[in-house]
């Protein structure tokens, strides 16, 4: 009997990670990852409750055929405001990914979960830590992949979402703003001008689907185009679509210089962590 391809998921106790494994595990052995205990039961899958560092130690990559990198500390921006440590951890768990990658004398595939949030946070004056984490880690890819055999597929996610509103986590703004207008309250926004971006998870899961079957991969950063509306616009379609009587309101935003949401000429100063999230390589990974 054929011994099928081991795939790793991080994070696959996740609102995509499910989704993903669901996708590929009928052709694939997947070894399930994550912080959280995953009681999901599917066919060729072991769920591990366990860290990155721990699991990457210990694995032996003989049979991998890919790893799908979708775990982080926490996928919203604000979060990372008080817990500023969260996006050294993200950095961290990528870089024991890489060093195994860098031992392997096998052609492993990486795919990584980045966010569209590195697209659009650079128009901004102030950046939160969660795009830069996930730029630096970019930078990480390409760097160690000059000197490895590994190959990478870089995938920049708008946020998701599922079409079932209760299958979406209750974090996401989408359930948030569908609760409140069942209950008829208002909506606050922040930022009126703030472009709403989304994907259908199953789409993500789909399209990774197909880079897994792949036969000849090459270096790839691939920024996925999600379906686009302005904030203001979208919640007043959802208000008519369920004939609630919620109101918008629009709250003015103070933006205030800390350490957290940090200005672009403070990072340029000699010393600052994130200086090097300023340079990347100009090589081009991609031809």
């Amino acid at each position: 009997m054929k011994i099928k391809k081991e795939i790793i998921v991080t994070g696959s106790a996740g609102f995509l990670g499910e989704c993903v494994i669901q996708n590929i595990s009928k052709k694939f052995k997947v070894i399930g990852i994550d912080r959280k205990k995953n009681n999901t039961i599917q066919k060729n899958t072991a769920n591990l409750k366990v860290s990155i560092k721990k699991f990457i130690d210990k694995k032996d990559f003989k049979n991998v055929h890919g790893i799908i990198h979708l775990a982080t500390s926490n996928s919203q921006a604000n979060v990372y405001k008080k817990n500023p440590h969260l996006a050294n951890k993200n950095i961290n768990d990528l870089t024991f990914i890489l060093e195994k990658l860098k031992k392997s004398k096998k052609k492993i595939l990486l795919i990584f979960a980045s966010s569209k949030d590195v697209n659009n946070n650079k128009k901004l004056i102030y950046r939160d830590l969660y795009s830069y984490s996930k730029e630096y880690s970019e930078d990480l890819i390409k760097t160690y992949s000059l000197n490895s055999r590994f190959n990478f597929y870089i995938l920049r996610i708008p946020d998701l979402y599922d079409a079932d509103l209760n299958k979406n986590p209750k974090k996401k703004a989408l359930y948030k703003i569908s609760t409140l207008i069942d209950k008829s309250k208002n909506i606050i926004i922040d930022n009126p001008n703030h472009i709403f971006e989304f994907v259908l998870r199953k789409n993500i899961a789909k399209l990774i689907s197909n880079i897994l079957n792949k036969k000849n991969i090459k270096n790839t950063l691939l920024s996925i185009e999600g379906e686009k509306i302005n904030i203001l616009d979208f919640v007043k379609k959802f208000i008519k679509s369920k004939s609630s009587n919620s109101k918008i309101v629009v709250k003015k935003k103070i933006i205030k210089k800390n350490n957290y949401f940090i200005k672009n000429d403070f990072l340029k100063k000699k010393g600052t962590f994130f200086k090097s999230l300023l340079n990347p390589s100009k090589k081009n990974f991609y031809d």
